[in-house]
């Protein structure tokens, strides 16, 4: 493989010197709250006068922590060996290590720059291969025609990979194939979705800036307290409810629009490029015969106004741990989500097939139980000995009516079926979702029944690939038999080839 004339990766290579402020920032980010502790406390206890002090402690931390950096640097060098079939990366101050990676177990190269990178104009190149979790390796400052020129050489891409990280134009036909995810599908998307998930980021932040820093600011925590007292007191329940939810949706369009802003998905010849965010600019390509499962979702909102989300899964050694190993592409409407699946699997999404297995109603008993039954039931004590008012039993019926509405839901729309080259698995309750698992990707089939599911002719099934696996539980046993056996079949078969 001929590498480009202009860099010569077979000479042992550094990054560039703004790696040392990159390597700082992103040392001091890690131990920001400590430092943000250390730093209120400093300033509740020392006099004004004195706060010069803290600026001198900083900038004395900030020099020995350069004075390593710059070790780090001069330490740490890049090569392509052995035939330009190996990557090797060098680095360590005291304990010197090594980096092998052989070109032919890439399965995707990340190029990366985040708030810093851009303001020093570098980019990060990230390395992941099947055996790893997370980044195996990671060049964290070089400009850009260096940061290109590797890419291609990692992965012997050199005359069809990506040439821009930038929004420099390409050649007609490639801009006609790009998918573009414009700013009112974002919206739309974050509007409609990911509530849960955002509560959940915003919760944790409150509650490690509480837990952080908090405990340290003695002279203001009864005025804060007296001020949330107070505003509880004020506003009612429902208003209490509404401003949450105002803040949850807030929230969840501000932080969907910094993720995924500006994303581009650029289809080529066996690659996919995707770019996106808008601090930190991601730039990833993945390899379109790695890719291990394709699921879209959707959810009634959704549906109706014509969005969807669509989740890629590369080669992975644990996808639980490897989150990297999963790229989201939010805001796609069915045009754009049908034509990536074709791009990436040479065909188009498959339809419904007739051999669908079905999930047994046993399986719905144990949310009924515990999101139906025993609400049911500490709703009725409450009420019975006037805890809850009249407006709460009739809120709470509502909610058990939704609630069963989404259980039939569930009922009749969760199947597992062979469709063409594809297993496929469709779950329907608020969310919808559809997996979709290349017949080739299969490596091996786990059959399950508990000793209680024998007498019912039950049991679940678990399909897994090199980067996900497909669960489907309380199927018919001797029907979940047959699809093991075929896909058994389909694995020997293509071990023979």
């Amino acid at each position: 493989m001929d590498q480009p004339d202009t860099i010569d990766f077979r000479e042992p290579r550094r990054q560039s010197e703004a790696f040392i402020i990159i390597e700082c920032f992103s040392l001091m980010k890690k131990r920001r709250d400590a430092i943000g502790a250390m730093v209120i406390i400093l300033l509740l206890q020392l006099p004004w006068q004195q706060y010069y002090l803290i600026a001198v402690g900083f900038l004395v931390i900030l020099a020995l922590l350069a004075f390593f950096v710059y070790l780090s640097y001069r330490n740490t060098t890049f090569t392509i060996q052995n035939n330009d079939s190996e990557f090797i990366l060098n680095k360590g101050i005291f304990n010197k290590s090594k980096v092998f990676i052989q070109l032919n177990k890439i399965t995707q190269v990340n190029i990366n720059q985040h708030f810093v990178q851009r303001l020093l104009e570098v980019y990060s190149v990230e390395i992941e291969t099947a055996g790893s979790v997370g980044s195996e390796a990671c060049i964290k400052a070089l400009d850009y025609k260096e940061a290109i020129a590797l890419k291609q050489v990692l992965l012997k891409e050199v005359s069809s990979a990506r040439e821009e990280i930038s929004s420099s134009p390409g050649t007609a036909q490639r801009a006609k194939n790009i998918i573009s995810i414009k700013p009112s599908q974002l919206i739309l998307y974050a509007f409609t979705a990911a509530y849960a998930k955002s509560f959940v980021v915003l919760f944790t932040f409150l509650l490690t800036f509480y837990l952080n820093y908090f405990d340290s600011m003695d002279g203001y925590r009864e005025k804060v307290q007296t001020v949330a007292i107070e505003t509880w007191e004020k506003l009612s329940v429902w208003s209490l409810i509404l401003i949450s939810f105002v803040i949850v949706i807030s929230f969840n369009v501000v932080r969907n629009i910094i993720v995924y802003y500006k994303m581009k998905i650029e289809p080529d010849n066996g690659v996919t490029g995707i770019r996106y965010g808008l601090f930190s600019r991601k730039n990833t390509l993945l390899q379109n015969h790695k890719i291990q499962t394709f699921r879209i979702q959707t959810n009634p909102l959704q549906r109706l106004l014509k969005i969807f989300k669509v989740d890629i899964t590369q080669t992975s050694l644990d996808i639980d741990q490897d989150k990297k190993a999963n790229i989201t592409i939010a805001g796609l409407n069915e045009g754009q989500a049908n034509a990536l699946f074709n791009h990436i699997f040479k065909t188009v999404l498959p339809e419904k097939a007739d051999n669908t297995i079905i999930s047994n109603w046993r399986r719905f008993i144990l949310p009924v139980v515990l999101f139906g039954i025993i609400p049911s039931l500490t709703i009725s004590w409450l009420a019975l000995h006037g805890y809850v008012s009249s407006i709460h039993v009739l809120l709470f019926i509502i909610y058990l009516l939704v609630f069963a509405l989404l259980m039939k839901r569930y009922y009749s729309y969760y199947h597992l079926y062979i469709s063409g080259p594809f297993i496929v698995k469709e779950k329907k309750v608020w969310q919808e979702s559809y997996q979709y698992v290349p017949l080739d990707n299969v490596q091996s089939v786990i059959i399950e029944q508990f000793f209680w599911q024998k007498a019912l002719n039950l049991g679940h099934i678990t399909i897994r690939t090199a980067g996900d696996r497909v669960v489907f539980n309380y199927g018919h046993f001797e029907a979940l038999q047959l699809l093991a056996n075929f896909l058994l079949y389909q694995v020997e078969k293509g071990n023979r080839s």
